[in-house]
């Protein structure tokens, strides 16, 4: 059975409204975490106090997802952040080994390249691998983690490095990540902003 987890923060309950048979993961806020963990994490030096805890309490609500499905052994998962479409996971990626990104914005793996426009015409509907030489997914909004075990290798991954950076960059620049879904399964919901770069709710 394909489980959904949704992170979503307290009080913003509507946003769940859209999803069916979904798990509703309520969000970290920055402010809560732990102080070794926010110190554990580096910005560029003109980031803004809230938009540093936003980022914080964002990545904080991954690593508990993540950490869910290995405490419940959950197979077939869709992380999704609550400014997700509502989608049904193909058939293809089922019991599919590997973690998969579901939507997000592709673009090239140099910040000077990055308005650069990628080139598709490899790409075939379906699972495809991401070549991060020519290109990376930015954005955690969805994607499919299929076991405890693909799980687990990602929070080792994650723990263990010397220092964190926002959740997608992180994803990113540790290639956590190897596969994606081509069209984009996740869209963002229309008419919903993301808590952490507007609002910045993750960040009270």
């Amino acid at each position: 059975m394909v489980k959904k987890i949704v992170i979503n923060l307290k009080g913003d309950e509507e946003r769940m409204d859209k999803y069916t048979n979904a798990t509703r993961l309520i969000a970290s806020r920055g402010s809560d975490t732990p102080i070794s963990f926010r110190e554990r994490f580096t910005f560029r030096y003109n980031t803004l106090s809230k938009h540093k805890l936003a980022k914080i309490g964002n990545f904080a609500s991954h690593i508990r997802a993540l950490q869910m499905i290995v405490k419940n052994n959950l197979k077939n998962v869709m992380i999704l952040e609550d400014d997700s479409s509502d989608f049904k996971l193909p058939i293809s990626l089922r019991n599919y080994p590997h973690a998969v990104y579901l939507g997000g914005f592709m673009v090239a793996p140099k910040i000077k390249d990055i308005r650069k426009p990628i080139n598709k015409r490899s790409f075939h509907n379906g699972i495809n691998e991401i070549n991060y030489d020519k290109f990376r997914i930015l954005e955690t909004r969805a994607y499919f983690v299929p076991n405890k075990e693909e799980a687990k290798r990602m929070l080792d991954v994650i723990m263990s490095a010397p220092s964190l950076k926002n959740t997608d960059i992180f994803y990113s620049n540790n290639e956590l990540i190897k596969y994606f879904y081509y069209p984009a399964l996740s869209l963002q919901t229309q008419g919903l902003e993301s808590n952490i770069d507007n609002v910045n709710y993750y960040g009270k």
